[in-house]
């Protein structure tokens, strides 16, 4: 098992293909608070703790500043993720198949490539803090800021029936991944994309 110091400054590909052992990074059913959130780490790197099943939490430390795409992708048990405030960059698909997350906060500083919760069906809520500048929600979606885009919407939503509001230009790849309730799309003429 690897050992975390005040050095680390990323979590590297797939380093956490042993996971579903005891871990420095997983927080316990009695969610004691993880070493992680101590240490100096920068990055996440693509897929480091894919297919995690025993990771049900964790408490990110405030030097995160990215996590890479498929980073906590296939964590199945995964219910509780704390961003930090310092995060800059949330890769597309860095939650996929995370399929118990219900709740997501998007701290001030957060940018997204793309939708970074694909083939969550759980996921019911995406909430973005106000001093956001690149993204926000309206009506429970996830745009960008200017409105122009829509990012996600959360798989487990309710309703069935969405117009999507004119002034929106394109729609991220899998936005829609996994909707439980949604039925019915109604697009506007100002989608391009």
């Amino acid at each position: 098992l690897p050992i975390v110091t005040k050095r680390l400054l990323s979590i590297p590909l797939h380093i956490m293909a042993i996971c579903n052992t005891p871990s420095i990074l997983m927080k316990q059913s009695n969610y004691q608070e993880s070493p992680l959130s101590t240490t100096n780490i920068h990055s996440i790197g693509d897929s480091a703790f894919m297919n995690c099943t025993a990771l049900s939490g964790v408490q990110l430390p405030d030097s995160l500043s990215s996590i890479a795409g498929e980073a906590f992708g296939g964590c199945c048990n995964l219910r509780e993720i704390t961003l930090p405030g310092e995060l800059m960059l949330l890769d597309g698909g860095a939650f996929d198949r995370c399929t118990i997350l219900e709740r997501i906060y998007l701290p001030f500083m957060v940018n997204l490539r793309l939708n970074p919760f694909t083939r969550c069906p759980g996921l019911k809520i995406i909430e973005v803090d106000p001093l956001n500048e690149n993204l926000r929600v309206k009506d429970g979606i996830l745009f960008c800021n200017d409105g122009s885009g829509i990012y996600s919407y959360p798989a487990a939503r309710k309703g069935d029936v969405l117009k999507i509001p004119s002034g929106v230009e394109w729609i991220a790849p899998f936005a829609f991944s996994d909707t439980v309730n949604l039925k019915e799309i109604i697009l506007p003429n100002s989608l391009r994309e």
